[in-house]
């Protein structure tokens, strides 16, 4: 059968629409996810004005009390990634679509996972690569404006069942404590733990070993994703 100008086309969206149905439906609970800020980009590079915090309610008396944003910015390259699959004229011709789906679908997995590769990799190297105060993303000393000092690099006890219990209600308490730009307590602290080797289940040590799924210290709920023996705990202020 010969190929078409427009049967071309309709398979080209065909295969399109495979490929966005699948990527849309696998990046949906993503793990890197709950990690990053997603904004769209239209440009070649964006330029990120970071204002700082707003400020804390509190009681109106008097005067209303109106407080100055900060003006750190900093700029973000863009970068353009692919991944592509050679098909054989003759293969289109005899429309062999259904033989090529499954590879299209794992283009798909490849690409959704893609942003996990990244996000976790800079993770990775949190404890060299800088932020946007020049110095590295985990350290026990930063300021950020009116803030106490910042100590989001804390020590583990090890890998034991009962240290990481102790090690997660010390991670709560400590971001719990943690300040904004304004010197304003956050109050909440929230810990996942981004799965990077084998968990502890293989040691015996499983989510009932453990003895939690969802832990609460001091009200501050805690969700449990997964602890693995070379797991990257990431605090995060929610």
């Amino acid at each position: 059968m010969s190929l078409s100008t427009e049967r071309l086309e309709a398979m080209l969206l065909g295969m399109r629409s495979l490929f966005e149905a699948s990527y849309g439906e696998l990046v949906k609970d993503a793990k890197w996810r709950p990690l990053v800020l997603e904004i769209k980009s239209e440009a070649a590079a964006e330029r990120y004005n970071w204002l700082g915090s707003v400020p804390a309610m509190h009681e109106w008396v008097d005067e209303r009390e109106i407080r100055h944003l900060l003006g750190e910015e900093y700029t973000i390259l863009n970068k353009n990634y692919s991944a592509a699959l050679e098909v054989d004229r003759n293969d289109l011709e005899d429309d062999k679509l259904g033989l090529l789906a499954p590879r299209i679908r794992q283009l798909a997995e490849r690409a959704a996972a893609f942003p996990n590769k990244l996000v976790f990799s800079l993770l990775d190297a949190g404890d060299t690569a800088k932020t946007f105060d020049g110095t590295a993303f985990f350290k026990t000393t930063r300021k950020i404006g009116e803030s106490a000092n910042i100590n989001n690099k804390l020590t583990g006890a090890g890998v034991t069942a009962d240290n990481i219990r102790t090690d997660i209600a010390a991670a709560v308490v400590a971001m719990a404590k943690y300040q904004d730009d304004r010197g304003d307590a956050r109050g909440r602290g929230e810990v996942r733990a981004a799965e990077r080797a084998e968990t502890l289940e293989s040691h015996g040590l499983g989510e009932t070993g453990l003895g939690f799924n969802q832990q609460t210290f001091n009200s501050m709920e805690v969700p449990f994703n997964c602890v693995s023996r070379r797991c990257l705990w990431i605090l995060i202020i929610v």
